[in-house]
């Protein structure tokens, strides 16, 4: 899964959401969590990250509220890393993870959103799934393919950021 803050695509946020989203769901042991706890297995991730294939992949650090990421601009691992990672990813927190229900009223702009969407040009623009995010066909990926129509729709956006969380083919295959 990506998370796209409306104002940079790929963010740090981006990269811990696409690595937790390939781990197993919070099964595994070892699991720190605590944001220090946290910090040390991201730590982990991103010397692991760097031994397979994203030499500059930065450190994490604290964002305002205090809970560990990575820095804006940190790359989206590839799918290999990934893999590499995964008994680390396994071991990240369930808060680092970043995923919550939805409350009905933040569904409810979702749904008022999309349909903005879909009015301003973007017909294939779809509703949101249950947890928030939005299964984007591949042709609305690249964030340049729905920009314009932002400005108008970010309105209904819940997100007290203005994140906009989206699913690729490949992560709604299992794959991410």
């Amino acid at each position: 899964m990506l998370r796209l803050p409306i104002e940079n695509a790929f963010t740090a946020v981006a990269a811990l959401a696409v690595l937790v989203a390939c781990g197993d769901g919070g099964a595994s042991a070892g699991r720190a969590d605590t944001p220090e706890g946290a910090m040390a297995v991201m730590r982990e991730l991103s010397t692991c990250l760097r031994a397979n294939g994203l030499p500059e992949f930065p450190d994490p650090v604290l964002d305002q509220s205090g809970e560990p990421g990575f820095p804006s601009g940190a790359p989206t691992p590839p799918q290999n890393a990934l893999n590499a990672c995964k008994s680390i990813t396994d071991r990240l927190p369930a808060q680092g993870q970043r995923v919550r229900v939805p409350s009905q009223e933040e569904m409810a702009s979702w749904r008022k959103f999309a349909q903005c969407m879909r009015d301003n040009g973007l017909p294939n623009w779809p509703d949101p799934n249950p947890d928030g995010t939005f299964s984007l066909p591949t042709e609305l990926l690249d964030k340049r393919a729905f920009m314009s129509q932002l400005g108008s729709c970010n309105q209904y956006n819940p997100d007290p950021n203005k994140g906009l969380k989206v699913l690729s083919p490949e992560d709604r295959k299992g794959n991410g």
